[in-house]
């Protein structure tokens, strides 16, 4: 009978020191696919997070103070609830809500965090080798409001509807475009033809410092008086001197009154590139886009970076994430 022979003592150590380099190999290898895809997973939602925390507080800023400035707990409050909804445990940390009223713009810091108030991505073998617990990770995002809650524009505005008809929805730009005023042909009037009893779609602006220039100042959500005048003349405005520029609109989703005692309920701005008008028959220039009895602009829609309200009217104005 043959008898099993024992390995000599040095290739038991040899084996050893093996199966120790073998377990090292696997545990990083671990460390590699659980902790460090962990870390990109965890990198991915706090990403997330920061990009909606930066567009949501950029639109409230732009509604509430686009000046400045909001008060800090309000927009870190804003930016967390925005960014623990894109976390799959609900909790993220901001760092810092950094807004930039200039340069209308604000930055979004946000790092790890779980719910029971924890701030590192815990290891699961990468202990072992590092001798760290786990990682914090960090996010940024950075997103601009451009404001549009207050513009200056000519003292024209259209109805939501003519907007929405004009544009398919706000989402057709930047093709010949021609919009009627005081005419039955477009279900956005009334049975007379007019926007509102009385009114020409012209506006006021009783705080306007220069009443005969071609343009007028109101604020989304502002109440704005109606120009009952003489169609085409508000304010002693030349409108050949727009021809080929690119105007603002105020855009109105509701109205009160008659005539001079009309008010429009200003919802948006749409911007709009000018090449043609007609608001009698001595008062109409550049390429025309209707005829008597019709009064009407001619020109197109442009999409541009802007906001509006906060969760409120697109009108082709968006905030801009730009990192």
């Amino acid at each position: 009978m043959r008898r099993l022979r024992h390995p000599p003592a040095d290739e038991e150590g040899a084996i050893v020191v093996l199966m120790i380099v073998v377990s090292l190999v696997i545990i990083v290898m671990a460390a590699l696919v659980v902790d460090v895809g962990g870390i990109l997973d965890e990198k991915r939602q706090l990403q997330n997070g920061a990009d909606a925390a930066a567009l949501g507080v950029a639109q409230l800023i732009a509604q509430t103070c686009p000046t400045g400035p909001c008060t800090s707990a309000t927009l870190v409050s804003t930016a967390e609830s925005l960014a623990g909804a894109n976390a799959r445990d609900g909790a993220t940390r901001i760092d810092a809500v950094t807004p930039d009223y200039t340069a209308q713009r604000v930055a979004v810091t946000t790092s790890t965090a779980d719910a029971g108030g924890g701030r590192i991505l815990p290891y699961w073998f990468g202990k072992a080798v590092t001798g760290s617990p786990g990682r914090t990770v960090h996010a940024k995002a950075t997103a601009s409001w451009a404001g549009l809650a207050r513009a200056a524009v000519i003292p024209l505005t259209i109805s939501k509807c003519e907007y929405t008809r004009t544009t398919v929805g706000g989402t057709v730009f930047d093709v010949a475009t021609v919009v009627l005023f005081h005419t039955k042909a477009t279900s956005c009037v009334g049975p007379s033809g007019s926007d509102l009893p009385g009114g020409f779609g012209w506006l006021k602006d009783n705080n306007d410092s220069n009443p005969n220039d071609c343009s007028v100042t109101p604020s989304v959500n502002a109440t704005v008086p109606d120009d009952s005048g003489v169609p085409g003349t508000p304010n002693a405005c030349d409108v050949s001197t727009l021809l080929g520029k690119d105007i603002l609109l105020a855009v109105y989703d509701s109205f009160t009154g008659t005539g001079s005692n009309a008010i429009y309920r200003i919802y948006g701005f749409a911007q709009v590139h000018l090449t043609g008008y007609r608001f009698s028959s001595s008062n109409a220039a550049g390429t025309i886009g209707c005829s008597s009895p019709n009064t009407c602009i001619s020109g197109s829609f442009i999409r541009f970076t802007a906001v509006g309200d906060y969760g409120g009217p697109n009108l082709g104005n968006r905030v801009a994430l730009l990192s």
